[in-house]
């Protein structure tokens, strides 16, 4: 596959992943401002912990059976078979091992209830098993309609049980049947959409394992230093808190969640592609990293300018300890792009093994600063003391990238002033609007257009300006120009 043409189809990917994620985010914002109507913080609490049980336990057994086939040069049915049939054994073990959990609950929290909701949610992996594996063929050839119908069909049946749900039984219950439901739907539609139809089999376990053995470790570690925050939180102050610290860290990594992951997953396999030309993949990579902060640097930054306007229209009222922890969190995400990709340049050169230990450094900082932060210094201890964990990792991730790409830190930093010179005007008129003008005057709805527009325009004439000035460099705004011109003379 050549270079122009493995653009195109990213191009494409990107295309649907973000038209997918935009429809996902539309339907979970509608579904967030409902059920914050309906539940209250503290259910939002038990489902941040039913919901995190069942992360961790999944994520310690996660096999990345999909990671391994799109790197295989040689994958057969075989391999699709085996995959699918680890992911059946590893679905019962989900099923046994989160049952036995639910018989524990009190070590969470004494909330009446929470046992069973445990024991509910251990269906959840049990289901997702069933998968049919034939889709990872779709994805190697970066082919994304397939994934892309199957998620918005899914979540449209999660979206509409969840709501029928929650009127019927006023309970944060229907948050877990709504997951339920996304799952069954998901893997019907697997069956539906490819024709490939999986057998029992473990003959090609071996190359599948090879390649997943460090990623399952390193998938367990960091999916305990990403939950140890809300379960500490729990534990050591209450259940609304923890509910409400999880809803400002979903909001506050919302662009980085829906946003920056569904374009990683397509750049993953291009990079793939050019696993044996380092000097292509560098080319790829750079460029997709610097469209990609171009376009969320700004949503993420503008997101923490308007938390004291955002959350009580999407939320209501209940939840004012949200829109400052949502600030902080949001920018940190945001300038935590600057590292962004680094973990799929180690999946697509097979380097699992540095990817663990990358991982196993990063949770152990994170969980390290968590429980030092809460317990000597309270809540905000703990949030300041993540930043400088996540700090202390960028830098390590630039040291990664560096090597591993034979680049120095400032051919690394190259072309990368525009968004960051931008963003920082845009802060800066936000800021001159906030302090010449009473918003809170004009009312929520009227303070946060206001905030939306001024931002848009002085990002986007920014970011224009300044590649002006360098000599129209190829970047994003050539990309658009190129797709722009292009579409023009088509229709002449």
């Amino acid at each position: 596959m050549t270079e122009s043409s493995t653009k195109k189809k990213l191009s494409i990917g990107a295309a649907f992943m973000v038209g997918l994620e935009f429809i996902q985010r539309f339907l979970g914002i509608i579904t967030l401002i409902i059920m914050a109507r309906i539940l209250t913080p503290e259910d939002f609490g038990i489902v941040a912990v039913v919901t995190g049980i069942y992360a961790v336990v999944s994520d310690a057994t996660r096999l990345n059976m999909g990671q391994a086939m799109i790197q295989m040069q040689n994958l057969n049915k075989n391999h699709i078979n085996t995959a699918w049939s680890l992911n059946i054994l590893r679905g019962i073990l989900l099923l046994i091992i989160i049952s036995v959990i639910a018989l524990f609950p009190t070590y969470f929290s004494e909330i009446e209830g929470l046992g069973a909701a445990i024991a509910f949610i251990a269906l959840l992996p049990f289901i997702e098993s069933f998968n049919n594996s034939g889709m990872i063929l779709f994805e190697k050839e970066m082919n994304f309609k397939p994934r892309f119908v199957n998620t918005i069909t899914s979540k449209f049946v999660g979206f509409f049980v969840t709501l029928i749900s929650a009127y019927i039984l006023q309970s944060y219950w229907a948050m877990l049947i709504g997951l339920i439901a996304t799952s069954i739907m998901t893997v019907i539609m697997s069956y539906i959409q490819c024709q490939h139809r999986p057998k029992l089999s473990f003959s090609e376990w071996r190359p599948l394992f090879s390649f997943s053995g460090w990623l399952a470790a390193a998938n367990l570690v960091e999916s305990i230093s990403r939950r140890i925050a809300v379960f500490m939180v729990a534990g050591n102050i209450s259940l609304k808190m923890a509910g409400q610290f999880n809803m400002a860290k979903e909001l506050g990594q919302m662009v980085q969640s829906h946003i920056t992951f569904p374009l990683l997953s397509v750049l993953y396999p291009g990079l793939s592609k050019f696993n044996q030309d380092l000097d292509l993949l560098l080319t790829n990579y750079l460029r997709a990293r610097k469209t990609l902060i171009s376009l969320v640097l700004p949503m993420g930054i503008g997101l923490a300018i308007t938390a004291n306007e955002l959350v009580p229209l999407l939320l209501g009222s209940g939840w004012e300890i949200v829109p400052p922890i949502l600030a902080v969190v949001s920018t940190a995400a945001s300038l935590n792009l600057y590292t962004v990709g680094t973990d799929q340049i180690l999946l697509a050169l097979g380097k699992t093994k540095i990817l663990f230990y990358r991982k196993l450094l990063g949770s152990i900082l994170l969980i390290t600063a968590t429980i030092i932060g809460i317990l000597n210094w309270g809540l905000w201890g703990m949030i300041l003391s993540s930043l400088v964990s996540m700090l202390i990792m960028t830098l390590i991730n630039i040291q990664l990238l560096t090597s591993t790409l034979r680049i120095t830190s400032e051919k690394l930093a190259r072309g990368l002033a525009s968004p960051l010179i931008a963003s920082l005007f845009m802060i800066l008129c936000c800021y001159y609007l906030e302090s010449s003008i009473d918003l809170s005057a004009m009312g929520l709805y009227l303070s946060l257009f206001l905030k939306i527009v001024l931002g848009a325009i002085t990002y986007i004439t920014s970011h224009i300006i300044i590649w002006l000035i360098a000599g129209k460099p190829e970047s994003l705004e050539t990309e658009i120009i190129s797709v722009v011109s292009h579409h023009f003379r088509t229709r002449k």
